[in-house]
């Protein structure tokens, strides 16, 4: 599996059910919330092998699975 479709993963059924793609805003489809946030943070860290530091918690690195994607692949990468 992909990056993408292992981030895809741990949002379905959701995603499918609100029809959101991956360049969409997981914030504003009101897939992601403050405790999915914290979810998603120790579900990335333990699937991907990375730490994930308070400064990195930024809306940005986190609105989509393009973006979710994008940040895993460049602290993978450092």
């Amino acid at each position: 599996m992909s990056n993408k479709e292992l981030i895809r993963s741990f949002f379905e059924p959701e995603l499918e059910n609100n029809g959101v793609e991956d360049d969409d805003s997981l914030l504003l489809a009101g897939i992601i919330d403050s405790l999915k946030m914290m979810d998603l943070i120790g579900y990335l860290e333990k699937e991907f092998e990375v730490k994930i530091d308070d400064d990195e918690l930024m809306p940005e690195n986190f609105d989509s699975i393009d973006a979710i994607s994008t940040f895993i692949r460049e602290k993978k990468a450092a």
